[in-house]
């Protein structure tokens, strides 16, 4: 990030000698803008043209200068059989733009995330309609093959010709069968086509199935393009790229400066600089400008704030500015907020309720939103429970504003104070009701994992599922971007770990030669080669590292089998529930999902297998139940030898009442997956799996938590919740009994008791 600022700078600099004085007196800091915040304003084409002739050396002319011909041999000794990323060499004239003369390679992987822009994303940004340009008028694409776009565009290969009749019928294509990437094994010299020097240029880039939506760093051969040869790039602000959202935003404080009316901005102007908002109807959190007039408070830098100007002139508006929020079936039902952040991430946000110009005073407090992320998934209502909190701030107090990260502070989540949680007001019955309506039982993926694997997976029902979808152990896949889906679970050759496994045969090095070519291959050649015991080992080492990943998300249940057909689908960078589309276009990254899911329940149920979670809703009896079955067990296999264990060992019970865990869910989790975090299974209990009852109408089976800055949780025992059975840190075991205080030793206020709705 500093690297790109300090290149963006070093340019700005070396212009201002090349340019009259004008130059740095325009883009001088005053006491209330830094230079920082002023470059990252500027686009490309705000800078101004050089004035003289200039070069930069390549890298073996640079080393040569330096450390003459024995510089230049060690350097080719050392880069043998590696290829730079591009040559840094160059020449411009005077006249020519920075634009013209600054090159893709030099920018990407500096910390500012342009290798993670995309066409469409850049469109976006400057309200280019890139999708309908003609490849022609793409100038970085001109020297790409068709080849090229096959190897970095993702799944463009695998399309038949048939579902891209442009595509096909400027290759000679139309009526073919094949796919993309059979058709050119079977014509290498149509992959050599390039887009500047045939008919493909007049094709547009949506009939390029993926291309807007590739990435900039998925496409190799684009670091020795200049920027002005991406269309609309040289046009982005410098601050809208994605990693250098947070440049001047890195301490979550800022001071508050001046308090103001609704009178201030109140003409057809929108109040500037908004850093207040909420989600648009989306699932993240924007900045929403007020237009007509709205009260707010003016921020600028803290005196600690190692970049200044970050915060200057920016516009938190009070919750009296109301903003489109929520999203998904309860964001139907409640979709306007008033203007908030999330400092501390999604379970509440921070609002500014009102202001005070005689005093410069502003009121604060705090909005809950309902969600129900489980499966159906119903989003989230709009932060509509708003609740005062007694603290008011003057003009030049230091306040929490979160990381100015664009979404709100919401990426560095910062602890709550003590007692924030437990304002939250119940959730009103017919936000209850919408859910219940909408989760019937017995619906689609709703179901726990009791297996031996990771996560409750069992990988017996796993690979059942797999191979319904993929075949047996002796299928061979079509020849799909430079190899072949082997066997049950399809993996192909060119993965590492299968060629491994394959090499180690006789003749293997000679069957993946030819599995590379495209050439024929045989079920015998695959049970020869990748025999069904090795496709099991691969498998169960991959679907153990998805597993993880899915975990790492904060998936559950179901879910994480549904994330795992995702990722062997489309690989760990699959978008979540995305919608790419297979070969034969039937299946896209969400469907292989819920297909794989419902399999695995069938097999599941079919075999009647030990894994299979016990019948039940999640309800208190149930949990009893099962609490009385584990009374005492053993919980030194948990975290840190059953010291950390009280949310580890809840889990367990649930588990074996055929209940999914708590505490994978809420964003920010620091212990995703390790079900050690009492937060997050609160957070789950707020959030859709649980009802809050008080001691009086709880049950035995009901869920207890307790504490601030150090937490518990634990069953209760009885109706009425007079004793609670929690994990014993000192003897490692389920047999901890105390009353609803936990004995006092979590602070000695009454433990929050939950129902577990699912």
């Amino acid at each position: 990030m500093k690297r790109l600022l300090c290149l963006l700078l070093s340019f700005i600099a070396c212009l201002c000698l090349w340019v009259s004085p004008a130059l740095a007196q325009e883009i001088s800091p005053d006491v209330s803008e830094s230079l920082e915040a002023e470059v990252l304003r500027l686009s490309f084409d705000d800078l101004p043209a050089f004035e003289s002739d200039g070069f930069m050396l390549g890298y073996r002319d640079t080393i040569f200068q330096v450390e003459g011909q024995v510089g230049v041999d060690n350097y080719d000794q050392q880069i043998e059989g590696y290829q730079p990323p591009y040559d840094p060499a160059r020449e411009w004239i005077a006249g020519q733009f920075p634009s013209e003369v600054i090159k893709m390679g030099d920018l990407m992987y500096t910390g500012a995330g342009i290798e993670q822009l995309t066409m469409d994303d850049i469109g976006q940004l400057t309200g280019l309609d890139i999708e309908n340009f003609q490849l022609a008028d793409v100038p970085f694409l001109q020297d790409f093959t068709l080849s090229d776009l096959v190897g970095d565009v993702p799944f463009l290969g695998d399309y038949a010709l048939a579902d891209i009749p442009n595509l096909a019928d400027k290759i000679g294509g139309a009526g073919s069968e094949d796919m993309l990437s059979q058709y050119l094994a079977n014509n290498p010299d149509i992959g050599q086509m390039t887009i500047g020097n045939s008919e493909l240029g007049s094709l547009q880039v949506s009939d390029v199935p993926n291309l807007g939506a590739t990435k900039m760093g998925e496409m190799p051969e684009v670091g020795d393009d200049v920027v002005a040869n991406v269309p609309g790039l040289s046009a982005a602000q410098f601050g809208s790229f994605p990693g250098l959202e947070m440049v001047g935003g890195l301490i979550p404080i800022a001071k508050q400066d001046i308090s103001f009316g609704a009178k201030e901005y109140s003409g057809g102007k929108a109040t500037p600089k908004p850093v207040s908002g909420g989600t648009n109807g989306k699932e993240t959190w924007e900045p929403i400008a007020c237009v007509g007039g709205c009260a707010h408070i003016e921020l600028y830098d803290s005196d600690i704030s190692p970049i200044k100007g970050a915060w200057a002139g920016s516009n938190w508006m009070t919750s009296k500015h109301r903003v489109k929020d929520g999203f998904g079936v309860l964001g139907a039902m409640f979709n306007e907020a008033g203007a908030y952040r999330v400092p501390f991430g999604s379970t509440f946000a921070l609002q500014v309720r009102g202001t005070d110009e005689k005093t410069g005073a502003a009121d604060w407090g705090l909005a809950f939103r309902v969600c129900y992320r489980g499966t159906p998934d119903l989003g989230c209502t709009a932060y509509f429970m708003e609740v005062p909190l007694p603290i008011t701030t003057q003009e030049g107090a230091t306040i929490l504003t979160g990381v100015k990260d664009g979404l709100g502070g919401s990426t560095q989540p910062i602890k709550a104070p003590d007692g924030w949680e437990d304002l939250r007001p119940e959730t009103p019955s017919d936000v209850k009701a919408l859910i219940g309506a909408n989760t019937p039982s017995g619906s689609r993926g709703g179901f726990g994992l009791c297996g031996e694997g990771p996560g409750g997976v069992n990988f017996q029902s796993l690979a059942a599922a797999f191979s319904s979808i993929e075949g047996d152990y002796s299928s061979v896949g079509a020849y799909t971007g430079g190899g072949y889906g082997l066997g049950r679970y399809q993996y192909m050759t060119y993965r590492e770990d299968v060629r491994a496994s394959i090499k180690a045969k006789p003749g293997g090095n000679t069957f993946l030669a030819k599995a590379d070519a495209g050439g024929g291959i045989s079920a015998a050649e695959v049970e020869q080669y990748f025999p069904a015991a090795d496709q099991d080992a691969v498998f169960k080492t991959d679907q153990t590292n998805n597993i993880e990943q899915a975990m790492g998300e904060g998936f559950t249940g179901s879910r994480i089998i549904e994330r795992v057909g995702q990722i062997h689908f489309g690989g760990s960078g699959a978008p979540i529930d995305g919608g790419w589309s297979d070969t034969h276009g039937r299946l896209t990254l969400q469907t292989y999902g819920e297909e794989l899911a419902e399999t695995y329940q069938s097999v599941e149920s079919s075999s009647g297998s030990d894994s299979t979670c016990k019948a039940g809703s999640g309800s208190a009896e149930t949990v009893s139940e099962s609490l009385e079955e584990m009374y005492g067990f053993n919980t030194s296999s948990g975290p840190d030898g059953g010291n950390q264990a009280c949310l580890w060992s809840v889990n367990k019970i649930l588990e074996n009442a055929g209940v999914q865990p708590l505490g994978n869910s809420v964003p920010g989790n620091p212990e995703p997956g390790g079900q050690v975090w009492v937060p997050a299974a609160e957070w789950d209990l707020q959030n859709g799996r649980g009802t809050r009852v008080s001691q009086s109408e709880a049950k035995a089976g009901d869920i207890v938590i307790e504490g601030g800055n150090e937490e518990h949780v634990g069953i209760c025992k009885n109706d009425g919740c007079s004793v609670v059975l929690s994990n014993s840190s000192s003897r490692a075991a389920f047999k901890w009994e105390s009353d609803i205080t936990f004995d006092g030793v979590y602070g000695g206020t009454p433990g929050r008791i939950y129902r577990l709705n699912n």
